[in-house]
């Protein structure tokens, strides 16, 4: 379960400028595709996160998944480590006022 008194600090978080919603097309689920035929063991949602990345040229991937982490580590130019939590928001919105996640 997810720890509803963290909606806000994980929202603002979100709301930086360095990040952006990476569209699916047909040239990167391609990609998603060769990578779990290099990487079997890899989940379709896992392989799309990881082509996007690649694409963007990501520098640190951020997950909770051990197991990307330990297998994928130093791979595609990509820092794989678990996520730091995000500092404290400027203001404290109240959780009435969160978009559903």
């Amino acid at each position: 379960p997810v720890d509803v008194t963290l909606f806000a600090r994980i929202h603002a978080f979100f709301d930086n400028d360095y990040f952006f919603v990476q569209e699916i097309d047909k040239v990167l689920a391609e990609d998603a595709r060769n990578l779990i035929y290099s990487h079997p063991w890899l989940y379709p949602v896992d392989a799309l996160h990881v082509a996007s990345a690649i694409r963007t040229r990501c520098e640190i991937f951020y997950t909770y998944d051990d197991e990307l982490i330990r297998k994928l580590n130093g791979e595609y130019g990509m820092r794989f480590t678990h996520p730091e939590m995000p500092p404290e928001p400027d203001s404290d919105p109240s959780p009435v006022n969160l978009p559903l996640l």
